[in-house]
């Protein structure tokens, strides 16, 4: 039987993260499924095969040139498993199939077969998690309607045209993205081939869900910081405020009740503006209809409740403001995202200290009162 090459390519928001840590977790254990998640294209501190991605956006020459490609190529030789490698970057950066052709071509070279995965979900609950996330990078200070007035005809939400690049280069597996019931790594197996009792069969390590909820009155501060971005910082200076302002809003917990753009109705609105593209892509890849196979996510049932919580303390607000707009870039980038972590870590030591020295002196006080 011909050995498999599965590509995963995201989307963004579909639990790409998490899955690409399980996988790399888990790596020695999913050789009793014959299947492996190489280390070839994994930058440090990373699961995902981002050196991989970036290589065949940025040049049209064969895979097979690129020192991460042929690492994965000697990877590949030292045992016969089914291979899978994921970056989500693959679905937004190739957008034509000349590019997708260039993985499927590496592994016909290999003696494999190419499958292209692609986790799809809820069209409004996708625009919000994206809404969040360029939010959060202070790209946009849209409001939620506005952003999805100005992005819902980009490319990004275009699902048949995300998926035509890859189509036309090899074999595409379309995996619905649902929350709740069935884990997101059992799903990804069983779609691969494998069987729920094998998944279960198999004693795997656990791990937590990696992205924090980002809550109304963060997305509303960090709205405020990008409004207030000259137009032309340099993408250097913009990295680094947005590390300080993930930094601190760690700090300070802010990263609480998830934020819901919309409520049910505007999101059904959103669906039915879709509809002509989902239903294609039911028809292509699924046996009943969208909304059968991917339901409508319940996020939109807690609008009213969300977009009620309490706004950040005025002291904190300004602090984290003025923090980041007051950030400049020093010589070497990394010793700048560096510095912040220290400071970060020495104002929780020093939050920490103050707290034990009074509650130190009100237990001193009691005491004396006694």
């Amino acid at each position: 039987m011909t050995r498999q090459a599965f590509v995963h390519i995201g989307t963004h928001k579909t639990g790409t993260t998490y899955l690409q840590n399980w996988l790399h977790a888990n790596r020695e254990k999913l050789h009793e499924l014959g299947l492996s998640y190489p280390k070839a294209g994994l930058p440090p501190n990373s699961s995902a095969h981002k050196r991989l991605s970036l290589h065949v956006r940025n040049t049209g020459m064969p895979l097979s040139e690129s020192r991460s490609w042929k690492k994965l190529k000697r990877e590949i030789e030292t045992h016969s498993d089914d291979v899978i490698i994921s970056a989500e970057t693959f679905s937004d950066k190739i957008q034509t199939a000349p590019v997708a052709k260039l993985i499927s071509d590496f592994f016909t070279a290999q003696g494999m077969e190419t499958t292209f995965v692609v986790f799809l979900r809820d069209l409004p609950a996708y625009l919000n998690s994206r809404y969040v996330q360029d939010v959060k990078n202070l790209r946009f200070d849209l409001s939620f309607d506005e952003y999805v007035a100005q992005r819902r005809d980009t490319r990004t939400f275009n699902y048949p045209l995300v998926l035509k690049p890859f189509e036309e280069a090899a074999k595409v597996l379309v995996v619905p993205y649902t929350s709740g019931g069935v884990p997101l790594e059992e799903k990804l197996l069983t779609a691969l081939g494998r069987t729920s009792a094998q998944v279960n069969a198999i004693n795997w390590q656990a791990l937590p869900r990696q992205n924090q909820s980002v809550g109304p009155a963060t997305v509303a501060l960090a709205r405020q910081i990008a409004a207030q971005l000259p137009a032309d910082l340099s993408p250097k200076a913009l990295r680094l405020k947005r590390v300080c302002f993930k930094t601190l809003s760690n700090i300070h917990k802010l990263n609480q009740k998830g934020f819901v753009g919309c409520d049910k109705q505007t999101a059904n609105d959103i669906r039915a503006y879709f509809s002509a593209q989902t239903t294609d892509i039911a028809a292509r890849y699924f046996e009943t209809s969208w909304e059968d196979t991917i339901p409508s996510e319940s996020m939109f049932d807690k609008y009213e409740t969300n977009n009620t919580a309490p706004a950040l303390p005025p002291r904190v607000e300004k602090k984290i403001k003025n923090s980041v707009l007051n950030l400049t870039v020093i010589r070497h980038e990394y010793k700048t995202e560096l510095k912040l972590e220290a400071l970060a870590l020495v104002s929780h030591i020093r939050r920490v200290a103050y707290l034990a020295v009074r509650y130190g002196k009100l237990v001193i006080k009691e005491a004396r009162n006694r």
